[in-house]
């Protein structure tokens, strides 16, 4: 009787050890591999990006786009809101706006680059216009790249997939 019960004694500070294994704290990734394994993995660090644009309707419109793309979003109404972001966490990209109140998005990308900050985002403009002098000013004051609105998601993954901020 005394050796089962040792026996069964291991048998559950096995199972308890391997329990134990098995749950770490972090952040991972579980998946289900073929024969019903399961494995670990960090999951990849989510890309933040920062929309700036005085329209809530497109503000929404490109929050569930960014988002169905694995963008942390932040979101601000003017080109001042978005620099005192910027100060706090600055975004990997940064989807902006020409005509805002209070600081458009020249304004905001020359306080941008007075800033003088470590990292430099990615900016994408978002135009309703095709005007070849507006997009030399855009490129000017600091702009990456361009989008016309209305804007899809199949425009917005192709310009961030040529930033490399896409998976």
């Amino acid at each position: 009787m005394h050796g089962r019960a040792m026996h069964s004694a291991v048998s559950v500070s096995e199972k308890l050890t391997t329990t134990l294994q098995s749950v770490r704290v972090g952040v991972v990734q579980l998946r289900v591999a073929p024969r019903g394994l399961i494995t670990s993995q960090p999951e990849p660090s989510m890309k933040h990006c920062l929309i700036v644009d005085d329209s809530e309707v497109i503000r929404k419109v490109a929050r569930r786009i960014l988002e169905s793309m694995q963008f942390e979003i932040l979101e601000a109404e003017n080109g001042q809101q978005a620099i005192e972001i910027c100060k706090k966490q600055m975004p990997d990209a940064i989807l902006l706006d020409w005509h805002m109140p209070v600081m458009g998005g020249v304004e905001f990308l020359g306080a941008l680059r007075l800033a003088n900050l470590e990292k430099r985002p990615y900016v994408l403009y978002a135009t309703t216009e095709n005007d070849q002098s507006e997009l030399s000013r855009a490129f000017t004051a600091g702009a990456d790249d361009y989008v016309l609105k209305p804007f899809d998601k199949e425009s917005l993954e192709a310009k961030l997939a040529d930033a490399g901020l896409t998976n």
